[in-house]
């Protein structure tokens, strides 16, 4: 069972807030313009949390770091040892081998540092759901969710939660692809 960590949506929740991360901007950097108007309520709705198309988020990824994976639930709070910032970009699907396999107005964002593969996602009012994955390279990778796998759902506050499974069908590295995921979501604090 995969399970999607909570902690993501508090990390998107504080994307309208002051930046907590130990690195900031880049020397020179200007802080990008979003429309993103909290009005600190503690709910989080649609329009809180936009949909922002070529402008770089800069994440904190630590690489050959141990995690406890014992409990069904990852820790994304605490900082490792050997974390490096890198900016992850979500971009359109256009002038990708995979354009046509996905609505036009899905977005893709890369799922490591390496930026070679990439997951596909729609938003609507209701949610953001992953319906894919899709590598940079040709016939490497493309896998499709039966029924999409909802990883915000909205309006979101502490203690909301939701499940989603789908059978996802491909291609993984090259080879054929058939199975089943079951993610399990709850916003914690």
């Amino acid at each position: 069972m995969k399970v999607f960590c909570a902690s993501l949506a508090v990390i998107a929740a504080l994307g309208c807030s002051e930046n907590r991360t130990p690195f900031g901007l880049d020397a020179g950097a200007e802080p990008p313009a979003l429309d993103c108007l909290p009005n600190l309520d503690g709910v989080l709705e649609r329009g809180e949390m936009p949909t922002q198309l070529n402008n770089p988020v800069a994440y904190l990824v630590a690489q050959e770091a141990s995690v406890d994976l014992s409990s069904n639930a990852i820790e994304l709070r605490n900082e490792f040892p050997g974390e490096v910032k890198i900016d992850l970009v979500a971009k359109s699907l256009a002038d990708t081998w995979f354009a046509d396999e996905f609505p036009a107005d899905s977005i893709r964002v890369p799922l490591s540092s390496s930026g070679d593969t990439f997951a596909i996602l729609r938003s609507s009012e209701s949610s953001v759901s992953l319906l894919g994955i899709a590598s940079e390279q040709s016939g490497h990778t493309l896998l499709h969710y039966q029924i999409p796998i909802d990883l915000y759902r909205f309006p979101m506050q502490v203690g909301s939660s939701w499940s989603s499974t789908s059978a996802v069908i491909g291609t993984l590295a090259a080879v054929p692809y058939n199975g089943t995921d079951a993610y399990e979501t709850t916003v914690e604090s």
